[in-house]
């Protein structure tokens, strides 16, 4: 069984169109602003030959007596037109734009974004365990209180997270607002009555389809927010070697072998990233270089809530310009008084839930744009550092105790650093000295997510690579292959 699903869904991901959010919304845009304008074109031709009948226009004798006998059918019409000539201009809208957002998709963007916060990247990758925040969210933390799964989201879940819940809080705030319209309706005939001292009868209908309307979106939303959080943890399976080294040479000058050796983990063709220098915040003797190769954005299915919400858009759209553009109550000739208090409220609450159908339509769009247009990436990470550098004279407890002390297991805060520091013009003084430490090295291959493509990286998850752990272990081999010596050149006098 398992096999089947697998081999399901690899074969859906071969399929372009499904796994290019982008152009599967603008082609979706399309499809309802033809279907909606073409609807609309027709009604509107249907209009002009029943009026075309009438052309030219004569004011009957009667006309007053008839219009006062019309209204139910003045309405559909006033309703019927407008919504058709609104379908007319907003489907064209749509299709141009859904046209332009599915062939732009088509480009591709070569524009890989930087992490947001490279060292807690790093720190995330030497210790395995996520870590996304410099200062966690009051809102993360107080969900987090709850429901501790939320503590597992990344940035870009968070921020969708926390939009749902400022749209969760207006929902119960529209439901009240109908609810006082609706009692405030009912007060009318008591407050024309004791003004007018007239008993005046006004028919007020039951908003139970708002309510309904407005709990389809609240569950939808509750939904989306729960197929973004992760329920269990997700793993940062990486690979660490530790190696003791000793020679003449600066730390710096030996990140600078890995970052070059690293270089040949980048296909040729494909844009190099520069390595990112970093030290410990409250230990600056204890230094690291990140450096990410080949990241690639993988084209695989969005969040299930993504297509959810693209079918629910492409049903409400349609559905609530439809019924506007054929609207349609019985129409019979009846007084203008029995209609403005029998029947006005009910046409207004049709008018209401078919305009509340495509706002709701536009609101899963919103959703699915947003879900669609999350980035995910492939890419090679590597993060060195060293403790402290010990020289030879030093004892063997000095050498071990800040390794020790700040340790493997131990957080560490680091920040980033540009340019040479005083430990590296000191080697330079003196290039002679011996010096010895600890370098470890940490590597897997990083899963990332950018909320759009002007947004930063945040750093998902880490899995081991056969391939990369074959290629990192010669890579950590080449830096102590390397052996200069200067020659003598032969005198210009001797040729």
């Amino acid at each position: 069984m398992n096999e089947w699903m697998q081999t399901l869904k690899s074969g859906i991901q071969r399929v372009p169109l499904l796994t290019n959010g982008q152009a599967m919304l603008g082609l979706t845009f399309a499809f309802i602003g033809v279907v909606v304008g073409w609807a609309g074109i027709l009604q509107l031709v249907v209009l002009w030959r029943e009026l075309s009948a009438y052309l030219p226009f004569s004011v009957p004798k009667d006309a007053s007596q008839r219009i006062i006998l019309s209204f139910p059918l003045i309405f559909n019409l006033f309703i019927s037109t407008i919504s058709s000539t609104c379908a007319v201009l907003v489907g064209a809208l749509w299709l141009i734009t859904g046209l332009a957002d599915a062939f732009q998709s088509r480009k591709a963007d070569s524009d890989t974004p930087v992490f947001k916060h490279p060292e807690l990247v790093a720190e995330s990758l030497r210790t395995g365990i996520p870590k996304q925040w410099i200062s966690v969210p009051r809102l993360a933390r107080l969900i987090g209180y709850f429901w501790p799964a939320t503590g597992l989201m990344s940035p870009v879940s968070h921020e969708i997270v926390k939009d749902l819940l400022s749209y969760l809080w207006k929902i119960p705030l529209w439901a009240v607002l109908i609810a006082l319209c609706t009692y405030a309706l009912q007060l009318i005939p008591e407050l024309l009555k004791s003004l007018i001292q007239h008993r005046v009868l006004l028919v007020v209908p039951s908003a139970a389809p708002l309510y309904y309307l407005l709990g389809l979106v609240l569950v939808v939303d509750v939904l989306v927010g729960v197929s973004i959080i992760p329920f269990k943890k997700r793993a940062f399976n990486r690979v660490c070697r530790v190696v003791t080294v000793r020679g003449r040479g600066d730390r710096d000058l030996l990140f600078a072998l890995i970052e070059q050796g690293c270089r040949l983990l980048t296909p040729r063709g494909f844009a190099e990233r520069s390595p990112i220098r970093v030290q410990e915040e409250t230990t600056p003797r204890i230094k690291g270089t990140l450096i990410e190769n080949f990241p690639v954005q993988t084209r695989a299915l969005s969040s299930p809530a993504a297509y959810v919400c693209l079918a629910l858009m492409i049903v409400f759209l349609s559905v609530g310009f439809l019924r506007l553009i054929h609207f349609h109550r019985p129409v019979t000739a009846m007084a203008y008084t029995e209609f403005f208090s029998s029947h006005l409220l009910l046409y207004a609450l049709d008018v209401a839930f078919y305009l509340g159908l495509i706002l709701c339509g536009l609101h899963f769009a919103r959703w699915a744009r947003r879900l669609f247009s999350i980035r995910r990436f492939v890419s090679s990470l590597v993060f060195c550092y060293t403790a402290s550098v010990q020289r030879p004279e030093s004892s063997e407890q000095g050498e071990s105790g800040p390794w020790q002390k700040s340790g493997r297991s131990q957080g560490m805060v680091w920040k980033i650093t540009q340019g040479a520091d005083d430990e590296f013009a000191a080697w330079a003084r003196q290039p002679q000295a011996v010096t010895r430490f600890e370098m470890e090295a940490c590597w897997g291959e990083a899963l990332s997510e950018a909320a759009g493509a002007n947004a930063s990286r945040h750093l998902t998850q880490v899995q081991r690579s056969q391939t990369l752990e074959y290629s990192m272990g010669r890579i950590l081999e080449l830096p102590f292959k390397v052996d200069f010596r200067v020659e003598k050149a032969p005198d210009a006098d001797e040729g």
